[in-house]
């Protein structure tokens, strides 16, 4: 299986300048892992292409046994918020080659690309492509029987959420229904900024003066009159005439963006907007629709950008980690730093119940950012690794709870997908209970969670067997022996 390693260096190491859109230090970058030679870069295995990429995602998205790729890009440098190009990438024996037109019109323009996930959406076994966006919706490419693409968010009811400035997303199955949901994070509540669908966020970009060159203004509600969102000073500093009209902060406090800018250069900038702020969970409904459901009140306490899911407790139902914090703004704004990371344990019906962290005993301070389960000791607990913006990684070893237990299901896949990519774990219990996991290249926030799933029981209802739907389409029934912490499940051909 292939490591993809994405480079958006933004400085130039000749000059030591930022480098320009376009530039050859924005290519996306992948390395083959030989078991000889180790990791070798693929220098011809990629086209051309520069894109500032935020998320990398593979998937078999025609199942012909190699692991295509989605890049999604987050912005063109220097020209935010304009609209980068993403790309879908069909592996030809080695070889990418750009589809995206041909295969998913439209989604090459799909927004401000955060994070994506490949997942099977409605269950006919086929790949689907979630992204997320920010300044926009959690949009969802039904995968047509690996032919092509069509956009189904509004019909699966993934914008009904609204735009926001969604930021991760993961999969599991949360009500127990056998169908997966998601989880999307999002940027909270806790911070300046406010959104609804009457009063959302704005962003302006356009020309606001005689520069010649585009502008960036945040606008935001004040009674029935949307106002620029920062003081006369910090407007005026990128648009110095605002400080030659309004000599006066007073009469600057009084007035309209649009008295501010103008109406006619306000009425022809690009106008964006979000209406949620709130992270939460797209659940599913009967008749294949999704809900979104906030998730509890003190999760939104700071932005969420990591996403675990496992059931850490041991009781059956998909539990959540959410790493938290930002120090992306800029210093005027202030850090958004109100989270320590977040446990909220499921109750297997779609709702979750928030954990102190004094209980828990994860607290993750600084700008925490990925985050993933593994088993560090190998006793079929999931313990968590998370990663942290320019500080040390932090690791919690999951010491079980007493009368519950748990056993590590890892998959191997064929060749060309060891990691069984794709692949769909549905576990039956002795109650006849059922339980569905995914196997997924990427999810929560640039994340790789592997190719292991952690199952939690009490002893009288304890796994029996699962089925697994190889990325391929075909399935393969396993029984679940008795007292194994770890069982490795090998797809039929090894």
């Amino acid at each position: 299986m292939p490591t993809v390693m994405v480079e958006t260096t933004c400085w130039s190491p000749k000059t030591g300048t930022r480098a320009p859109a376009g530039s050859s230090g924005y290519a996306p970058l992948i390395y083959f892992n030989h078991p000889e030679k180790g990791l070798t870069l693929g220098r011809e295995a990629m086209p051309s292409l520069s894109i500032s990429v935020s998320a990398a995602v593979a998937g078999d998205f025609n199942r012909n046994g190699k692991l295509d790729l989605f890049l999604g890009a987050r912005s063109i440098p220097g020209q935010y918020p304009e609209t980068p190009r993403s790309v879908l990438l069909e592996n030809r024996g080695g070889r990418f080659v750009d589809v995206t037109d041909a295969v998913a019109p439209g989604l090459a323009q799909v927004g401000l690309v955060t994070a994506a996930l490949w997942s099977d959406v409605n269950g006919d076994g086929w790949l689907d492509l979630l992204v997320a966006t920010e300044w926009g919706h959690v949009r969802c490419w039904e995968n047509i029987g690996g032919a092509r693409f069509e956009e189904r968010s509004r019909e699966l009811g993934f914008e009904s959420a609204g735009a926001g400035w969604w930021t991760s997303l993961a999969t599991g199955d949360f009500n127990g229904d056998g169908l997966l949901d998601y989880v999307a994070g999002n940027q909270g509540l806790n911070t300046p900024y406010k959104a609804t669908a009457e009063r959302p966020a704005l962003l302006y970009y356009g020309e606001f003066d005689d520069s010649g060159m585009p502008q960036v203004i945040e606008g935001q509600f004040s009674g029935d009159k949307i106002v620029p969102r920062v003081a006369r000073r910090q407007l005026g500093a990128a648009i110095p005439s605002v400080l030659r009209r309004f000599p006066r902060n007073d009469v600057f406090a009084r007035s309209s963006l649009e008295e501010v800018v103008g109406k006619e250069a306000l009425r022809a900038a690009t106008v964006l907007q979000a209406s949620e702020l709130r992270s939460g969970v797209f659940l599913s409904q009967p008749g294949g629709r999704y809900r979104f459901e906030p998730l509890p009140r003190i999760a939104q306490i700071a932005p969420t950008q990591g996403i675990a899911i496992a059931d850490f407790d041991g009781d059956g139902a998909l539990d959540v980690f959410l790493a938290q914090n930002s120090f992306a703004p800029v210093v005027s704004t202030g850090h958004f730093d109100g989270g320590v990371g977040q446990l909220l344990l499921g109750d297997g019906a779609g709702r979750f119940t928030a954990v102190e962290p004094a209980r828990s005993g994860v607290v993750v301070g600084g700008d925490a950012k990925a985050v993933v389960t593994t088993d560090f000791d190998r006793d079929g607990w999931p313990d968590l690794l998370v990663g942290r913006n320019g500080a040390p990684g932090l690791a919690w070893r999951n010491k079980g709870q007493p009368g519950r237990n748990c056993v590590a299901l890892q998959l191997m896949g064929p060749a060309g997908n060891l990691g069984a990519v794709g692949a769909r774990i549905t576990l039956s219990r002795a109650d006849g209970s059922t339980n569905v996991v995914e196997i997924s290249a990427g999810s929560g926030w640039q994340s790789q969670q592997g190719s292991t799933c952690f199952v939690g029981f009490v002893e009288k209802n304890r796994p029996v067997h699962v089925i697994v739907r190889w990325p391929s389409g075909e399935s393969t029934r396993h029984e679940v022996p008795v007292g194994e912490p770890r069982v490795l499940i090998k797809h039929p051909s090894l």
